[in-house]
């Protein structure tokens, strides 16, 4: 029996909020990002755990980048914010993928 481990090329820090008074799990999850591929990484959705989650630039510092995803989840929102920054790790390991995803042309035949 062979055992695969999945590798990432580089950890993406992340950190999620959730309000105290919310009885959905309602979240931000921020996740710290290069900021020379910021705009890049937000441009498409991340696809996971059976969803789609929007991306946005949230905060950008002197030497940081910010980015988030606002998120309704029944999951456990740290589990959820853990599959979106294994994620954005391969993106950052390989910006031009999203990129050419999106060039792509899904369609059905007639």
């Amino acid at each position: 029996q062979q055992q695969q481990q999945q590798q990432y090329i580089m950890a993406v820090p992340f950190f999620v909020e959730t309000p105290d008074d919310t009885k959905m799990n309602e979240a931000k999850a921020i996740f710290e990002v290069p900021s020379d591929l910021a705009d890049q990484l937000v441009k498409q959705p991340i696809l996971c755990r059976g969803s789609c989650f929007d991306l946005a630039v949230d905060v950008v510092t002197e030497d940081k980048t910010y980015i988030c995803s606002y998120y309704y989840t029944a999951q456990d929102p740290q589990t959820t914010a853990l599959e979106i920054a294994k994620r954005l790790s391969n993106r950052i390991g390989d910006p031009d993928a999203s990129q050419a995803l999106s060039s792509m042309v899904f369609g059905g035949g007639k």
